[in-house]
């Protein structure tokens, strides 16, 4: 087990939608979120396709959790929203 370092501003974090896609019903709570990820935080938010849209897929879905992961320039991922395909 590794010690996780603390986020430094300016790192990315990987913004993704395991389950239902919540961004896409309100774009404008998404987008207000982000905007708190940046100026808050000063952290570097990168939203996943599958993230904003309502019909992805199974498969969409773990591609983006499985990228997001894989990237070494990502030093978080953050949920938008849990639920019952998120642990499918």
């Amino acid at each position: 087990m590794e010690k996780l370092l603390k986020l430094q501003k300016g790192d990315k974090v990987a913004i993704v939608s395991p389950s239902f896609a919540a961004s896409s019903v309100w774009p404008h709570v998404h987008e207000l979120g982000l905007k708190r990820i940046r100026e808050v935080f000063g952290l570097e938010p990168v939203v996943y396709p599958a993230t904003a849209k309502l019909d992805a897929t199974l498969d969409e879905k773990s591609a983006d959790l499985i990228a997001a992961f894989s990237d070494t320039n990502i030093k978080a991922v953050i949920s938008t929203l849990g639920g019952d395909i998120q642990v499918t």
